[in-house]
């Protein structure tokens, strides 16, 4: 009996040093698979730094250089444009699609400088901005499955925008005296927004 007693003891001994003795390897696990992730996030994330320092070495050079690929080159829209293609390049490159949008648009914004500037006849309204939104939101959409609905709303408003005398012409609202109430639509889209912004968030 005493002898019996004494291997119980041992045994429960033995089990409870086993128990915390063996390597936490589920733990091991997570933690390698977490630093794996890092790294690969950490890869995924070098093209925006990339094109940043690429696109502005070859900006500085150029300029020292006395290099001008044409006229108004050395502007503030060159800027936007690598700011924009270094994003696009993350995005799509590294799949960090959140960043199609600011991409777009700053890719947009610095083309579209570029050429009011080069083409006199091109036009410069504000339903360039928007319809440069529109196609951001769209492109973003195509990835994230989201924003879909606010790129045809801005696309909406970009035709309102750029066709404004055309559309109203065509609603026949210059020749039934109701043009003056046209001009408060921006006020609808103050309200719209407003919705987005406090009321749709709840």
């Amino acid at each position: 009996m005493e002898r019996h007693h004494f291997y119980n003891n041992y045994h429960i001994i033995f089990i409870f040093n086993f128990k915390f003795t063996i390597p936490n390897y589920p733990e091991r696990i997570k933690s390698l698979t977490f630093s794996k992730g890092m790294d690969l996030r950490m890869k995924q994330q070098r093209f925006f730094p990339g094109i940043i320092l690429m696109g502005f070495g070859a900006y500085f050079y150029l300029q020292k250089s006395n290099i001008l690929l044409f006229d108004g080159f050395f502007t503030w829209p060159t800027i936007l444009l690598i700011v924009g293609l270094a994003f696009l390049f993350q995005a799509y490159g590294g799949q960090d699609y959140q960043f199609i949008l600011p991409g777009v648009i700053l890719t947009g914004f610095g083309i579209h400088f570029h050429l009011v500037r080069q083409f006199p006849n091109w036009p410069d309204q504000i339903g360039i901005f928007v319809l440069i939104i529109a196609i951001g939101f769209f492109l973003q959409s195509q990835k994230t499955k989201e924003g879909f609905l606010y790129s045809m709303l801005f696309f909406i408003l970009a035709l309102l925008s750029l066709f404004y005398q055309n559309v109203i012409a065509w609603l026949g609202l210059l020749r039934s005296g109701q043009e003056d109430l046209w001009h408060f639509w921006p006020i609808l889209l103050i309200l719209v927004g407003a919705y987005l912004l406090f009321v749709k968030r709840k």
